[in-house]
């Protein structure tokens, strides 16, 4: 299975979960989900980011696990030499709670 994130292609192990399954255990199964991180972890920490902005995305979009969402996607684009997106992840992270955010006010 190959998956694309910040156009940046993920290749996958075959066994690894789809989006319905992901989203599955994101709603139910704790366990899963940590484990997932503690992989996305360990490969950032090998050198290969992806799996970091996979799972950091799944937890952004569905408001699971804000902190390490967050951390993960800095990482992962931090990893990849896109500073500017480290940094909108953050902007965006301190502000998530914003009903509205004006992106034009000024």
């Amino acid at each position: 299975m190959q998956e694309r994130f910040a156009d940046v292609a993920l290749p996958l192990d075959p066994a690894w979960p789809s989006l319905a399954a992901r989203r599955a255990a994101y709603a139910g199964d704790p366990d899963q989900v940590h484990a997932w991180i503690e992989r996305a972890q360990a490969e950032l920490d090998r050198g290969h980011p992806g799996l970091a902005l996979l799972v950091g995305n799944d937890l952004h979009f569905l408001d699971r696990e804000r902190e390490r969402a967050r951390d993960l996607l800095v990482a992962g684009y931090r990893a990849l030499g896109r500073d500017a997106l480290a940094e909108i992840v953050i902007a965006h992270d301190r502000h998530r709670d914003l009903a509205s955010v004006d992106a034009y006010a000024g």
